[in-house]
């Protein structure tokens, strides 16, 4: 190969761990772009406890061996009595560690005559940072003869490089998702504390103490590669560490579904469309099945492979499909629930792929990659908006959404059995009143609620005969008239036919609505009739509830309200 010409060992860095005569001759390097390995015969690696033969021919030999270690590694390195000619002069330099293909243009250690007579030793090389490094042996004044056999040992336990880890093991993943959800929820409820977002969490649950309590109840507990916990967590924490975060990382964002399954049910930001109950293969298209088959795979169903074996997995074969359009980031998704064992569980999928982005797990929301988007945040004016403007401000309330003005398509008719295409971001409109529909922006439905905190429920109570409880709801961010208007009540009272329940809209139009005379249960029965889908929507709207008798109490736990909305 072509050499440079040498250069005195004086010349070399700072770092050179001795002195040495002026005769001593180490590689020249040169400047700019050279490389330690580009001016060496590349040997090869060169083991821990193992060792190597070469033999120098002819003037200006430096011949260069790889020596992978893991961080933290203390080696020694010496040409040995054993197996090197007695007269032979050599000198060891020491370079790296690789970084971006290249291991540096100065040595990091260098010894001419430590070893046996005129042979070279570096001891006690600390090698804080793991990888690959590059050692060079030579002789003395670049013209020597002779063989020679080198040797690399691990003075302070295992050296050797860490095997590569090629995915985060499954049960550690999962671990450390439990460890992000605890750490937030517990930054949200400490008033003291700044609440952490899910990269926060990530990061805190792969590095140090959090990553150390996971190891310790894996490698206690069981069910973790045994490779993992014979390394012990210094190994544990450079290998599953870094691969985990980068793994784990798409699932650090805010899921725009929420926590559960549920609260699709009144999300703010994702509205849904077609909603089916699947209750055998017949009539799917083959994407449908290919998804209600992921959708059970992705639960650990492994093994189950056809769509027959799918169905027979759900309790009583049935699978809840709903088509959702999520308005922060004018996206599509379809999502599959089904029973196991009386347990919810399910996917989520971008619409009209395989993609999944979300997981049902006992009904709350696992590997979620789903992240709220960039539109639809509240607003009081354009300048609030970085993606669309501010829309659907009510009279007397500045408060409303940014929006995109997009999506409208044809306007075509619709109906139960002929759905919009949610993929291009329509839903079908005004079924709450006609058979038949029209296909509108999905923007244009909003869903508002009032549940109370922690699923404990509102708590409320309904004056027993001697009043009316009255709450309001701001509605904002849709278009201007009514389109669609739905009411769910949930509450709990001995006799609901003693109640007298009203809503009102912001043009100050008051419907009575109708309730189930189920005993015990508030609910609402059938629509509501008395809106002229020609008032405003965008406003306060006020549900009013009164006990006509007295000797039986109640109280209201939730409402909420569905909104589809138009321009007039």
């Amino acid at each position: 190969m072509t050499r440079l010409a040498p250069i005195l060992a004086t010349a070399l860095c700072a770092a050179c761990t001795t002195t040495t005569d002026d005769e001593v001759v180490a590689p020249n390097l040169g400047g700019g772009k050279a490389d330690a390995i580009d001016q060496v015969d590349d040997r090869g690696a060169l083991g821990l406890d193992a060792a190597v033969d070469g033999v120098f021919v002819e003037d200006l030999e430096f011949h260069g061996y790889r020596l992978a270690v893991r961080d933290g590694a203390r080696v020694r390195v010496e040409v040995t009595r054993q197996g090197t000619a007695k007269t032979l002069d050599t000198t060891l330099f020491v370079y790296g560690p690789l970084q971006d293909g290249r291991f540096g243009t100065e040595a990091i250690a260098f010894d001419d005559d430590s070893g046996w007579g005129k042979q070279s030793r570096l001891t006690g090389l600390q090698l804080d940072a793991g990888g690959e490094y590059l050692v060079v042996v030579g002789t003395g004044d670049a013209r020597g003869r002779g063989k020679y056999r080198l040797r690399a040992t691990c003075e302070n336990g295992d050296c050797a490089p860490l095997p590569p880890v090629a995915a985060c093991d499954e049960v550690v993943a999962n671990n450390i998702l439990s460890c992000m959800a605890i750490q937030v929820a517990d930054s949200e409820a400490d008033p003291d504390a700044t609440p952490l977002t899910r990269a926060d969490a990530l990061a805190i649950c792969t590095d140090g103490e959090e990553l150390g309590r996971i190891f310790d109840r894996l490698c206690t507990g069981g069910g973790t590669p045994a490779e993992f916990c014979a390394a012990g967590f210094d190994a544990f924490a450079q290998q599953a560490g870094p691969v985990c975060r980068d793994e784990l990382a798409p699932f650090a964002v805010e899921c725009v579904f929420g926590d559960e399954y549920r609260d699709l049910a009144w999300s703010h930001d994702v509205v849904s469309g077609s909603q089916r109950v699947l209750s055998s293969p017949v009539g799917l298209t083959e994407l449908e099945r290919t998804q209600v088959v992921a959708t059970v795979q992705a639960r650990g169903f492994e093994g189950i492979t056809t769509i027959d074996d799918a169905f027979g997995v759900a309790d009583g074969g049935e699978f809840n499909r709903t088509e959702l359009w999520d308005r922060t980031g004018a996206r599509a998704y379809v999502v599959y629930e089904f029973g196991a064992g009386d347990t919810s569980i399910g996917a989520y999928f971008a619409h009209g792929t395989t993609d999944v982005v979300a997981e049902i797990g006992d009904g709350s929301l696992e590997r979620c990659s789903a992240g709220v988007g960039s539109q639809g945040n509240d607003c009081t004016s354009d300048a609030d908006c970085t993606v669309g403007r501010c829309l659907g401000n009510s009279e007397g309330n500045d408060l409303g959404r940014c929006t995109v003005l997009s999506g409208f398509g044809e306007q075509t008719m619709c109906s139960t059995a002929e759905e919009c295409d949610i993929g291009q971001g329509l839903l079908c409109a005004g079924l709450t009143r006609t058979d038949d529909g029209i296909c509108f922006p999905a923007w244009m439905r909003g869903n508002f609620g009032e549940s109370g905190a922690d699923d404990e429920g509102l708590d409320l109570a309904i004056p027993d005969g001697t009043g009316t409880l009255e709450r309001t709801l701001l509605v904002y961010g849709l278009a201007t008239v009514d389109m669609d208007v739905g009411l769910e009540l949930d509450g709990f009272h001995g006799e609901p036919g003693q109640l007298r329940v009203t809503l009102t809209n912001p043009a100050g139009n008051e419907v009575n609505v109708p309730l189930s005379t189920e005993e015990g249960r508030i609910e609402v029965a059938g629509s509501l009739v008395g809106f002229s889908g020609d008032e405003l929507v965008n406003g306060v709207w006020t549900l009013r509830i009164t006990d006509e008798a007295a000797g039986t109490s109640g109280t209201l736990t939730a409402w909420h309200l569905r909104i589809g909305s138009r321009f007039d």
